[in-house]
């Protein structure tokens, strides 16, 4: 869990309310999709993990770690494939034994065929070696397999927080049920999605409502004058949205829309 008191505030350091020390840059590392642009071409793989001398792994068990060989820590980036690549990257980032890991799309530039491998390895660390995770990623399919909790965002602004299930199960941002829709699945008819048009977000600064309302079929007036205010529908699940209403027949927690049946 992060720590969110105390002077490793990390909710705060994450929000910009408080800047992180050179000590706590250790304990964050991250993760980013292209492995190949972190690695010097001319360097055989051991290098870098040479380099951190404060990590308490050697290098043959940071491989075998993230299940590759010893021999490889010999080889250069250009031998590898792109599977393998991305796993010298997760090695690279639990040297330093961090606390949080940021993965930005891990697996987006990965084969179909080895997503899943990378994330069963990126839990199995979670696992053994206490380490949480912040996981960017627009593919709703893979953070309910691997995030605890998912936090939708639209044009830099939060829209909808829940745990996984929750959120799957009954969204209440009509974004959240635009990117389920678009999620493919073998048991949903192909639909049109759930929006107005194709536009991309407003950025400005100065930009009033809120910033999926050009898109948005449930828009309401006051959606192009105020931002909507946050709502908490249930202690775990918050929603900035005037409409959330009408995606949850009545109060109660059964009756819910299913993003199957979103018109």
């Amino acid at each position: 869990m992060w720590k969110c008191r105390g002077p490793e505030n990390y909710c705060n350091i994450f929000s910009g309310i408080a800047k992180p020390n050179r000590l706590l840059f250790q304990k964050f590392q991250s993760v980013f999709p292209y492995g190949f642009a972190r690695y010097n071409r001319r360097q055989q793989l051991q290098r870098p993990l040479q380099l951190i001398t404060n990590t308490r792994y050697n290098i043959e068990s940071l491989l075998e770690a993230v299940g590759l060989s010893r021999d490889l820590q010999h080889k250069l980036p250009h031998e590898l494939s792109g599977g393998q690549r991305q796993r010298v990257v997760i090695a690279r980032a639990m040297a330093l034994n961090p606390e949080i890991i940021v993965a930005d799309e891990p697996i987006s530039m990965l084969d179909v065929s080895i997503r899943a491998s990378i994330l069963f390895l990126m839990n199995d660390l979670r696992t053994r070696y206490q380490v949480s995770y912040l996981y960017i990623t627009p593919d709703l399919a893979s953070a309910r397999f691997f995030s605890d909790r998912i936090m939708v965002m639209y044009g830099g602004h939060l829209v909808e927080i829940a745990d996984s299930s929750e959120l799957i199960r009954r969204p209440s941002h009509p974004y959240t049920q635009l990117l389920l829709a678009a999620t493919p699945s073998k048991h949903r008819k192909k639909t049109t999605l759930p929006q107005k048009g194709y536009g991309v977000p407003n950025l400005w600064s100065t930009q009033k409502g809120c910033p999926f309302a050009p898109r948005c079929l449930y828009v309401q007036d006051a959606c192009h004058v105020t931002r909507p205010p946050w709502t908490w529908i249930t202690s775990t699940h918050g929603v900035a949205c005037f409409a959330w209403d009408q995606f949850r027949i009545g109060a109660g927690a059964k009756n819910h829309i299913k993003f199957e049946n979103i018109p």
